[in-house]
């Protein structure tokens, strides 16, 4: 069964994908859409929710890495680098970079962390191995994904 939402006013593209857990992406292509400007009453068809742990957020006028990573609770040390981006680099309206979903959590590794260390400062857990870290090398600055299931 297809879901659809109706949009509010005030509500952005953003708004909705983080409410379904989906990307801005996945909602645009679904509904076909050639803006992310949405009016209120349009009727949006939500895709079913990814297996990505990723969503992809557009940036709009005013933000910083900064100020993005504190509304999705992440560092913006570990935003820039799963974007591809210096800390400082300038971002701009529109702009897409991926964000991580709310319960997941990002480490990058450092010298000297083995899995033991990770799992005992809370950055791994065993179910998150397979699932999230398909290859786990232990080298500095490898990403290391961790989801916290409710």
């Amino acid at each position: 069964m297809v879901q659809r939402y109706t949009v509010t006013k005030q509500e952005t593209l953003d708004d909705v994908a983080k409410k379904f857990g989906v990307s801005t992406i996945d909602i645009v292509k679904a509904n076909n859409l050639d803006t992310y400007y949405l009016n209120p009453g349009t009727v949006l068809i939500i895709p079913k929710e990814s297996e990505s742990v990723f969503l992809d957020y557009v940036v709009k006028k005013g933000d910083s890495l900064y100020s993005i990573a504190e509304e999705f609770g992440t560092d913006p040390v570990i935003l820039s680098e799963i974007n591809g981006l210096k800390l400082y680099d300038y971002i701009y309206p529109n702009q897409i970079i991926i964000v991580p979903k709310e319960n997941t959590k990002l480490y990058i590794t450092q010298e000297g962390d083995t899995i033991n260390s990770l799992i005992e400062k809370g950055h791994l857990t065993l179910n998150d191995l397979p699932t999230y870290n398909k290859n786990l090398y232990l080298i500095p600055e490898q990403l290391i994904i961790s989801v916290d299931k409710k």
